[in-house]
C-alpha cells in the first residue's frame, strides 16, 4: 500500500466490513475460514483498534472472503464504495497491474507443476518402476 489513510478511513473500512460480514450472516471465525485474516485482525479492524494498518496480503483476502471484488477494501479506505464480486475471481482484477502480476503467477505455477510431473517421471523411469502402491521398493524386505 502507497498511501496513507487516517484512523476515520480505516474505522470507515471496519465498519463497512463488519456490516458486510452481516449482511452474509457470517461470524469472524467465518470470515477467517472463508480465507479471510484471523478472527484477531478483523476485531481490532471493526472495532477500530488496528495497533499498524494491515498489508495488501490482508485486505485482498478480506475482499476475496467477504465476497468483494480485490481492491474493495482500498477503495473504502479512499470513501469509494466496495463492489460485490462476480463468479470468476479473475474477473474480479480490474487493476491491469495487478491483473499481469496474477497472470505471470499463474504461468510461473502451471511452468514449476509441468517441471514437478517430469521429475516424477524421471524418478521413476530411473528407480525402474519398482515400487508398489504405497511408493514403498519392492525388493525390500520388511522384518
Amino acid at each position: 500500500m502507497s498511501e496513507s489513510y487516517t484512523h476515520e478511513d480505516w474505522v470507515r473500512l471496519g465498519s463497512a466490513v463488519r456490516q458486510r460480514r452481516h449482511e452474509l450472516n457470517l461470524s469472524q471465525p467465518g470470515i477467517a475460514a472463508a480465507g479471510g485474516p484471523s478472527v484477531g485482525v478483523l476485531s481490532k479492524l471493526e472495532n477500530g483498534k488496528l495497533p499498524s494498518p494491515p498489508g495488501d496480503r490482508v485486505l485482498i483476502s478480506l475482499d476475496r472472503a467477504l465476497g468483494w471484488t480485490v481492491g474493495s477494501c482500498t477503495a473504502v479506505l479512499r470513501n469509494d464504495a466496495p463492489t460485490l464480486a462476480s463468479s470468476s475471481p479473475q474477473d474480479d482484477i480490474a487493476d491491469p497491474a495487478t491483473r499481469a502480476a496474477l497472470d505471470a503467477q499463474n504461468r510461473l505455477l502451471e511452468a514449476a507443476r509441468i517441471e514437478i510431473e517430469m521429475l516424477k517421471n524421471r524418478l521413476a523411469a530411473l528407480e525402474g518402476g519398482n515400487h508398489d502402491e504405497n511408493g514403498g521398493n519392492k525388493d525390500r524386505q520388511t522384518a
